[in-house]
């Protein structure tokens, strides 16, 4: 039986969507996610062998910056819910909602697939002179 998109049997993009690798990979991205931002559970202080390059970083970005950062804070790259570790190794309650994170958490499994979704449908950037089909509401 045919498709009903007749997209998904002409279109690069959808056969690239369909490829059951990427469903592969979202799941495996969705599962190392979680094994590794359940690791987050509470505050923790800051790592002392981190300290220096941390100070080094932060020493970096005021120089880029031509001044400091309001909070001397750089994310590590990992949260869990409200936590957020910083590039020190401490953990922090991250109170900057809005800004820092999602009002969802860190690392909230639908917002991921959402970011997956964006880089395959190519709107990681999307201007107003180009559109594509995601700037169509999806429903």
């Amino acid at each position: 039986m045919a498709s009903s998109n007749p997209l998904s049997t002409e279109l690069i993009a959808e056969s690239l969507r369909a490829d059951p690798r990427v469903s592969e990979a979202r799941r495996l991205i969705s599962e190392a996610i979680a094994d590794h931002s359940s690791k987050i559970t509470s505050v923790r202080e800051a790592n002392p062998n981190l300290q220096p390059h941390y100070q080094s970083m932060l020493d970096r970005l005021t120089a880029v910056r031509g001044g400091p950062p309001i909070w001397p804070y750089l994310a590590a790259g990992m949260g869990n819910g409200p936590f957020v570790e910083l590039a020190d190794g401490s953990v922090k309650l991250d109170f900057i909602c809005g800004i820092g994170v999602h009002g969802c958490g860190h690392l909230q499994d639908a917002m991921v697939q959402a970011s997956i979704d964006a880089a395959l449908d190519d709107t990681v950037m999307q201007g107003n002179l180009q559109q594509n089909p995601a700037s169509l509401h999806k429903g």
